[in-house]
């Protein structure tokens, strides 16, 4: 076989099996000693510490997930690994269940993930330029959306030394209007740092 012929194959398959245990057994994975799914909270950490390109087998019984949704809290929930494959053992034999109860408005996913890598905007300040407390308009900067929508799940400030004021943070559409839902008032409880305050309920800019 060639080099080329070599880099060419698929990536290696892990295989991982999960069953539904009552005889509180971790298990090491394999198909006659399957991990434990009997819970929520052990089959996520399961399905979130698998490897990618695994294939997943899920033994027979209901198996409860918190699943997916934009904005969802680190260490809540799963999401699939690229390459990841999730098979039953049959239809009407094994199913998959959401339990989800953190969830408010959004769409909630019993497989799905983040289209996006999450992160802030701005990350980094290297110049406040001259500071004035003599203005009560609104400043910042504007941004334009690619071809993905941004989810916003938190506005913030960045609050200099000698700031005790509250100030909103608002988010504008193009033409001037507010977006419902894009303002918070992060209080100035410290100093040299940015502050941040979840929004009401978690936007999709487009």
């Amino acid at each position: 076989m060639s080099i080329l012929d070599t880099l060419l194959l698929d990536p290696y398959k892990i295989n991982a099996w999960i069953a539904y245990r009552t005889d509180n057994v971790k298990g090491t994975g394999t198909q006659n000693d399957p991990y434990d799914g009997s819970t929520v909270a052990k089959l996520d950490a399961l399905l979130n510490s698998l490897a990618p390109n695994t294939r997943v087998h899920l033994g027979p019984g209901t198996f409860q997930t918190q699943g997916y949704f934009d904005g969802i809290a680190a260490g809540t929930g799963w999401q699939p690994k690229a390459g990841m494959k999730v098979v039953g053992s049959g239809v009407d034999v094994t199913t998959l269940k959401l339990a989800n109860t953190s969830a408010t408005n959004q769409h909630l996913y019993v497989i799905g993930h983040a289209l996006l890598s999450s992160g802030p905007l701005v990350s980094v300040i290297n110049s406040f330029g001259s500071l004035r407390s003599n203005y009560s308009g609104w400043v910042g900067f504007r941004f334009q959306v690619g071809a993905a929508p941004v989810t916003v799940t938190d506005l913030g400030r960045w609050v200099v030394s000698g700031n005790s004021g509250s100030h909103t943070v608002q988010l504008f559409n193009m033409d001037g209007t507010a977006v419902p839902g894009g303002s918070v008032a992060p209080e100035a409880e410290a100093r040299g740092v940015p502050v941040a305050r979840s929004v009401p309920r978690v936007l999709c800019v487009q």
